[in-house]
């Protein structure tokens, strides 16, 4: 379902999606059922706005593991984030995690991201 469509829903429609998928939304912030769910349950933008912000968090995950020491360390803000996103979720909230939110919607993009990580560098050294 486009942007365009869940825009469109009335708030009825959007009180019952979120109400018969909570559940499911929740359990997309669980590393790999995330790119499961945002396959298979197109239909339900509530779904859609959770599922995504759970595949990029499992893609962070995936790249912070790849640096040793530091990356490890960072993994706990992803677990953090996975943790906030599942309770939202379950409680029924749109919410967007801090960062992970932008990029789900298309707001920030990765080089963005590394743009502002290099500044944050530089400017710490």
């Amino acid at each position: 379902m486009s942007n365009l469509q869940a825009d469109s829903l009335s708030s009825e429609e959007e009180k019952t999606d979120v109400e018969r998928n909570k559940d499911v939304a929740a359990a997309s912030y669980l590393w790999i059922l995330s790119l499961v769910v945002l396959y298979k349950r197109r239909d339900s933008p509530f779904i859609q706005h959770h599922s995504k912000q759970g595949a990029w968090l499992f893609v962070l995950s995936i790249l912070l593991w790849m640096i040793p020491g530091i990356g490890h360390l960072l993994e706990f803000f992803v677990l953090g984030g996975m943790i906030i996103g599942f309770l939202n979720a379950a409680q029924g909230r749109y919410h967007d995690l801090p960062l992970i939110g932008q990029l789900a919607k298309g707001t920030l993009t990765l080089r963005d991201l590394w743009k502002m990580f290099l500044a944050f560098f530089v400017r710490a050294v």
